[in-house]
């Protein structure tokens, strides 16, 4: 499911929360997991490397992450949100649909989100075919 050199990226403001994500994201197989306090730090990450999963906190000090979600969403990196707030009916457009873990987040919780970012899809020939429809009625 990892591979050796898969990167994480951890975007949060909090040094012991970061460091607390960063151990469990190792200790579940990534060798790899840099982290950004910022907008700035982030997008600069983003820039360079190639990541195979993000956590991204949705406040971080007075900056909002949305536009690391946004360059996110265009690079296709599968990311969840990180938050101590209740998000779900308040997300802007790039975050719909993208998991939430509640902070402080439990190791079960990290693990289960991993996995679900990191799951295949399935190819097209491997998605159930669409029924035909029924001729319509004489």
């Amino acid at each position: 499911m990892i591979n050796p050199n898969d990167r994480c990226l951890i975007v949060e403001d909090n040094f012991v929360i970061l460091m607390d994500l960063e151990d469990m994201v190792k200790s579940m197989g990534f060798k790899f997991a840099d982290h950004a306090a910022s907008v700035a730090q982030a997008m600069e990450l983003l820039d360079k490397t190639r990541y195979r999963v993000a956590f991204l906190d949705l406040q971080l000090g007075s900056e909002s992450s949305v536009t690391i979600a946004e360059k996110l969403n265009e690079r296709k990196i599968p990311f969840a949100i990180t938050t101590a707030y209740c998000v779900e009916d308040e997300r802007p457009g790039p975050l719909l649909g993208v998991p939430i873990i509640s902070k402080p987040y439990s190791i079960d919780a990290v693990n289960r989100t991993l996995r679900s970012l990191l799951k295949p899809l399935k190819p097209v020939s491997q998605l159930p075919e669409t029924p035909a429809s029924p001729p319509p009625s004489p």
